[in-house]
């Protein structure tokens, strides 16, 4: 399994990037999830950062209970996404922080590295493409009727919500969307930010840069496929 990853700071990121990635494995899945702050928040560079964080806590902390085998791949990733939001809930606690403080999207993949199954969670906005099948990730059902202005329904609004597992079930059914594939080869997931992506070099070449570096194959035999494009 080979793979790519790449983050860089927007241009209407004026001192940090408000995005992170992670990427986490266990003997059954590989794990990924992209986090992009919200650009109203508070310090949105530090929400998109605690999320990557629960992320890594999850992985060390729960890796036997994420690949039981009576797990399937919704409760695996179900769980997964309950512990982080358990872990970003006491920090909130801990550091007496602001719902204003916490909101960032959520793109969480996972993969069954035996079967090839795979799982895309979204919470806000973002991006993924499956074997050449992409999907801009708009989360309509969260629209203003006021002003048409997209609103994503951000996990840190519900933090209270759902500590106990049960009450995060029917919060994840009525919350999330969910993609779900069988037999893939070829996964990308991103923020909206890669919809922004501009050639800064004069090129003879008509470039789309969403197909280029989602789809496009120059560079892949490489480790640094993506920082070269």
């Amino acid at each position: 399994m080979i793979i790519h990853k790449v983050i860089r700071k927007g241009s209407d990121h004026l001192v940090y990037c408000q995005d992170s990635l992670s990427i986490g494995e266990t003997n059954k899945y590989l794990f990924c999830s992209i986090q992009d702050g919200c650009s109203g928040g508070k310090d949105s560079h530090f929400a998109s950062s605690l999320f990557s964080k629960a992320f890594d806590h999850t992985i060390k902390n729960y890796y036997y209970a994420l690949d039981g085998l009576r797990l399937n791949i919704e409760e695996s990733v179900k769980l997964f996404i309950h512990m982080m939001s358990v872990k970003i809930s006491e920090v909130k606690h801990a550091l007496h922080l602001d719902v204003i403080e916490l909101l960032s999207t959520l793109v969480f993949c996972a993969i069954n590295k035996e079967t090839r199954e795979c799982l895309i969670v979204s919470f806000g906005d973002g991006y993924f493409c499956v074997d050449g099948n992409e999907t801009i990730i708009k989360n309509s059902r969260f629209i203003s009727k006021e002003n048409g202005e997209n609103m994503p329904d951000y996990i840190a609004y519900d933090l209270s919500k759902i500590e106990n597992y049960d009450d995060f079930e029917p919060w994840f059914k009525s919350k999330s969307e969910v993609y779900k594939f069988e037999n893939v080869n070829n996964v990308t997931i991103a923020s909206d930010g890669i919809c922004t992506f501009r050639s800064f070099k004069d090129c003879s070449e008509t470039i789309n840069p969403i197909d280029y570096l989602s789809k496009d194959e120059r560079f892949i035999g490489t480790k640094n496929m993506l920082e070269r494009k």
